[in-house]
């Protein structure tokens, strides 16, 4: 089974945006040569669970 993964980077200059990525995410796959198969597309945010719990003891560890 082949892979390919690719990371993408927005600045956005507002604390929230909508952004169309369909260009970024047709050119990632035109270089990953995969002709079949599925593409997941997954927005991560690491620092989220910073934002939902500041103070969690958890998290600080």
């Amino acid at each position: 089974m082949k892979s390919y993964r690719k990371e993408l980077w927005f600045n956005v200059p507002t604390r929230r945006a909508f952004l169309n990525i369909t260009h970024q995410v047709e050119d990632a796959l035109r270089e990953s040569e995969i002709r079949e198969g599925l593409i997941l597309v997954n927005a991560s945010l690491l620092h989220f669970r910073h934002l939902l719990y500041p103070h969690h003891q958890s998290l600080l560890q």
